[in-house]
């Protein structure tokens, strides 16, 4: 407890200081034509940041993975290998692909993030044996969730399958 209040008591005392600046400009625009001395590290803007924060790369994965989803709208699947959970009685059912087998489209699918996120941690300085390790655990946790909240009785208890996102939140 005492560690929690001396965080907050820190973040409360970064966020009350003052910052004064010399000849700060109205609009950060004026700043390259005003001569003043504002381009101050914590206000310019950093183009590295687009590609050195792991924010920003997971905006670029999204966007990556979201414009591979687009032809689909034109009967084009380029990620028809993905598979989907649906309800299912008997577990060879519970998933589907527009492509092949759902259970190589669960791998396939493993493997795409894998070799998508890896280069990512690395180029970020995380050990990627070390990270390759967790999101194993976590993919494989998170779809077996999935799955386990479509079975049938389940869908009926719970009412909607949507149910096993809240759980693997839970889980994770």
């Amino acid at each position: 407890m005492e560690l929690i209040r001396k965080i907050f008591r820190k973040r409360n005392e970064k966020d009350t200081k003052e910052v004064t600046k010399k000849n700060q400009p109205e609009n950060l625009l004026d700043s390259h034509d005003s001569g003043s001395s504002y381009a101050d590290k914590s206000t310019s803007i950093k183009w590295s940041s687009l590609y050195k924060k792991e924010d920003w790369w997971a905006v670029w994965i999204g966007l990556t993975i979201f414009a591979l989803s687009l032809p689909s709208y034109f009967g084009l699947f380029t990620l028809g290998w993905v598979p989907a959970a649906k309800t299912w009685s008997d577990l060879g059912q519970a998933l589907t692909t527009k492509v092949f087998n759902p259970w190589i489209g669960l791998l396939a699918s493993f493997v795409f993030l894998a070799l998508l996120l890896i280069p990512v941690t690395r180029f970020n300085g995380v050990k990627s044996k070390d990270w390759f390790k967790g999101f194993f655990v976590t993919f494989f946790i998170a779809w077996a969730i999935w799955i386990l909240c479509n079975y049938a009785p389940v869908v009926k208890v719970i009412g909607s399958a949507e149910v096993g996102y809240i759980i693997a939140l839970l889980v994770g």
